[in-house]
């Protein structure tokens, strides 16, 4: 194919490899101002707080394994499961979507009667 055909017509030339006619002005960097967002601050314990929920509030695993731990760090998912597979644990919700809840009132009612 000595033609000086593209032998690969269908396949065009990347973007950035692409030459500007000679008259063409580089883009123009007026008006393209990108204006920096600061992210919103959000704490883990405002994320994971039981004591600013309605008493039938659905709190997730997170939250749940937190009120359980010993105020250090949560209690395990492997010792929730493992309560909830001998009946010990709180009654939870499953959702459509797969995750996992707990009533806030369910939650209180298993710390009550764990008490000695």
């Amino acid at each position: 194919m000595s033609s000086g055909a593209d032998p690969h017509p269908h396949k065009a030339a990347p973007a950035s490899t692409a030459k500007r006619s000679a008259g063409a002005a580089p883009p123009s960097k007026e008006g393209n101002s990108i204006v920096a967002r600061k992210p919103a601050a959000v704490t883990r314990e405002h994320k994971t707080s039981p004591e600013k929920t309605t008493p039938d509030a659905l709190l997730g695993m997170a939250q749940v394994l937190w009120a359980l731990g010993d105020g250090v760090r949560p209690l395990p998912r492997s010792t929730f499961d493992r309560w909830k597979a001998v009946g010990k644990a709180p009654k939870v919700l499953k959702l459509p979507n797969g995750q996992i809840r707990v009533r806030q009132s369910e939650l209180e009612k298993f710390l009550v009667a764990c008490e000695v």
